[in-house]
């Protein structure tokens, strides 16, 4: 059978049924708590005083990462409340109950919110991060609070950190226990060499293999060779880093509109779209069918994706989180840079492919760069101090 075109198979798939049931749209209308006011609709709990927003500030990465799940826990809750108003309200149901919690949960998160823009704002790289036009107090926080640019020389690192890196070896637990139960033979006690084999098997590094390892052993009474399989399976990039890059702040972005006057263009927004248009022609031209053609068991015969897959095309929302990941990849590479050069005052290495391969020479510089001198905030060993030494072997 010939091979459609990508155009075919495009137009083929919106003729096919949509097997998610649609939810039933909730009216456009605010709650009726809500007057406009942001100083009313606060009432109901505390503002942060003065010293309470100096306390946030003062918190250390470890505390800026507790008060950045708890905006987003109080995000959702907010959310829920909301379209349960609307809900009620549209069934005309009473809903007096529901508005108050939904006014706490936006007093909550703005509780939050000025907690992570004071902690931000603390800092030289914090303030230059809000300087950009579509990032602002929440991403510099997350960025201040999830990067530790000790254990990170190379933007590569950050990047394997947050599950960006291409090719990356996550065993499954079958493959762990198969490795264990082999290279154990029957032993039960863990030694150094079967560690360093399971690190190696794993592709981690032998002290981060080490204290994964003895982290499981302090779970409980979890057996040696049991906590040699966990850390050998475990998923080798934060969960949570990952969620907050592209579930949180590419979505962000990309819906980030231009403002009036050169500091307001959305450039990770714009290097987002010239980039998806390039996959888009070349997924037109057919480069990316051996990928595609390998990815037809990832997903489900009856799916839209299978037949973009099937005629050796990636389908729109795979062309969509390629972009997606070169913006955010971009954007960590610039953060990168200016966390490196605050803390060492010495120019950050370029990331690894552009520095070793010819075909991948476009260097594309930070905005807002480089930091303005009256750039107000403190430095990074600020925020860096009383925590723990970089690990030996790592980072810098």
């Amino acid at each position: 059978m010939a091979k459609r075109t990508l155009a075919e198979i495009t137009e083929a798939t919106k003729m096919m049924p949509d097997d998610d049931k649609k939810r039933k749209a909730l009216p456009k209308t605010p709650p009726a708590y809500e007057t406009g006011d942001e100083h009313t609709d606060r009432l109901a709990l505390q503002k942060l005083s003065k010293d309470l927003r100096a306390g946030a500030a003062a918190v250390k990465r470890s505390g800026a990462r507790l008060i950045l799940d708890m905006f987003y826990q109080q995000q959702e809750t907010r959310e829920t409340y909301a379209n349960y108003v609307r809900a009620a309200e549209a069934n005309g149901e009473p809903s007096e109950f529901f508005q108050l919690k939904l006014g706490n949960a936006w007093a909550e998160e703005n509780q939050n919110r000025l907690a992570l823009e004071s902690f931000a704002g603390r800092y030289k790289v914090g303030n230059w991060i809000t300087s950009i036009h579509g990032l602002g107090p929440i991403t510099a926080a997350g960025m201040l609070s999830f990067i530790d640019i000790r254990r990170a020389d190379y933007v590569g690192k950050i990047w394997k950190f947050g599950g960006m890196a291409g090719e990356t070896i996550w065993r499954s637990k079958a493959e762990a226990e198969k490795f264990v139960t082999e290279l154990m033979g029957g032993k039960k006690r863990v030694t150094t060499e079967h560690i360093a084999a399971c690190a190696e098997y794993a592709d981690r590094k032998l002290g981060n293999f080490q204290r994964s390892f003895d982290q499981m052993r302090k779970k409980g009474s979890v057996k040696q060779v049991d906590a040699l399989v966990k850390a050998t399976c475990m998923r080798p990039y934060n969960k949570k880093f990952k969620t907050f890059c592209l579930g949180r702040i590419a979505g962000s972005l990309i819906k980030t509109k231009d403002g009036d006057g050169p500091d307001k263009v959305n450039f990770y927004g714009h290097a987002y779209r010239a980039h998806k248009a390039w996959i888009e022609e070349q997924n037109k031209a057919s480069v990316y069918e051996k990928d595609a053609l390998a990815l037809q068991s990832s997903v489900g015969k009856s799916t839209k994706a299978y037949q973009f897959y099937k005629d050796g095309y990636l389908p729109p929302g795979h062309v969509d989180r390629r972009a997606q990941r070169f913006m955010m990849k971009l954007l960590l590479s610039h953060v990168h840079c200016a966390l490196f050069e605050d803390f060492y005052g010495e120019t950050a290495p370029l990331p690894w492919i552009l520095a070793k391969d010819d075909n991948h020479n476009q260097y594309i510089a930070p905005p807002n760069w480089p930091i303005a001198d009256d750039m107000p905030g403190e430095p990074l060993s600020v925020l860096y101090e009383g925590s723990d030494p970089v690990p030996e072997g790592e980072g810098r």
